[in-house]
């Protein structure tokens, strides 16, 4: 027997459908509904900062996962970062690759690049937030950082929010939210899209706000936000602690993880006594109807996303059974015999 894996680089996970937001947003939505049946393995993922938190200069994310239902397969996403590449104009800042697992005979099956799929899964995280407990007249969001994340994050948002009219954004360099504004034209699905000058402003003006920001320092203030504002933080240390600890409701991704991990502001709150379990409930048991979520259009609802790995699972088991459909890909043997049996 000959194992094969089927390798699947960038330009393959595009040509099987990795930009089409809204079968990610399917898939997104499908993940929180499993987690919550107990059909997927969420396992905790492990971290490795280098050359240590203090003085980040890369870190390395190991994410196990196990999805069943239809699709029944192991993964795992190796998830890396590097701050030089952010000067880098030829590099990603991420580049991340998973790999999917035969459960029943230990054999990998494919290999593919994640990167694309870690951008499209993270807005779409936030995007099922927004559907669930954004208010019903949102019209104006803000959204913090116009980098790859912001570049999906306009997608999923305006996918997902179908009462959304405005989108604001800002980011420290002027030049690079006007650089993502004019590559969407101007507008998505109908949404128009606006460079903000000052960033107080904006967020004082919106009904959603959306930090997705590398900073590890605390800028978006509580007294800043409307009192039935959404505040959606893709980053680990983006908001100040007042926004959490004085929010209506806190929904998670993810809350063991949130409250164990060194870099989140939730993790800090939790250490400190000011954020206890049960102070959070997981969005899968909105998705699920487990959870009524907004119950008043006059509730500030903070979401804070860390990144599951099964929900990079999900998505990269519909792009590798596309990709075995229509021939895509190139296929590697493990092994032509294993040496020892």
């Amino acid at each position: 027997m000959k194992p094969e894996i089927l390798f699947l680089q960038q330009e393959d996970v595009i040509k099987v459908g990795v930009l089409d937001m809204k079968k990610i947003l399917e898939d997104a939505e499908k993940t929180f509904s499993l987690l919550e049946a107990g059909e997927l393995k969420n396992m905790m993922k492990v971290s490795m900062v280098l050359p240590d938190l203090e003085h980040e200069k890369a870190f390395f994310n190991s994410m196990p996962a196990y999805v069943g239902s239809d699709m029944n397969v192991a993964g795992i996403k190796w998830a890396a970062e590097s701050r030089e590449n952010i000067t880098n104009p030829e590099m990603p800042t991420g580049v991340d690759i998973t790999i999917l697992s035969d459960p029943h005979t230990a054999l990998p099956i494919c290999i593919l690049d994640g990167t694309i799929i870690t951008a499209m899964r993270t807005s779409a995280s936030a995007g099922i937030a927004a559907k669930y407990l954004a208010g019903p007249d949102t019209k104006k969001a803000c959204f913090v950082g116009a980098g790859i994340i912001g570049r999906t994050m306009i997608m999923a948002i305006s996918e997902s929010v179908p009462s959304l009219e405005e989108i604001l954004i800002y980011d420290l360099n002027r030049e690079k939210a006007k650089a993502l504004i004019e590559e969407y034209g101007g507008q998505y699905n109908g949404v128009k899209l606006t460079a903000a000058e000052e960033l107080e402003p904006a967020v004082r003006d919106a009904d959603l706000v959306v930090t997705m920001t590398s900073t590890r320092t605390p800028f978006l203030k509580e007294e800043w936000l409307k009192k039935n504002a959404m505040v959606i933080q893709m980053g680990p240390r983006e908001v100040e602690k007042e926004v959490l600890t004085k929010a209506d409701k806190i929904f998670t991704d993810s809350w063991e993880e949130l409250k164990a991990v060194d870099i989140s502001v939730i993790c800090d709150l939790y250490k400190e006594g000011a954020l206890k379990d049960g102070d959070a409930t997981d969005l899968m048991m909105v998705v699920a109807g487990k959870d009524k979520g907004r119950t008043s259009d006059d509730e500030r609802i903070v979401y804070v996303s860390l990144g599951i790995g099964t929900m990079d699972m999900v998505i990269s088991e519909r792009l590798y059974r596309k990709a075995k459909e229509i021939g895509v890909g190139t296929r590697l043997v493990l092994w032509d015999k294993p040496l020892w049996i």
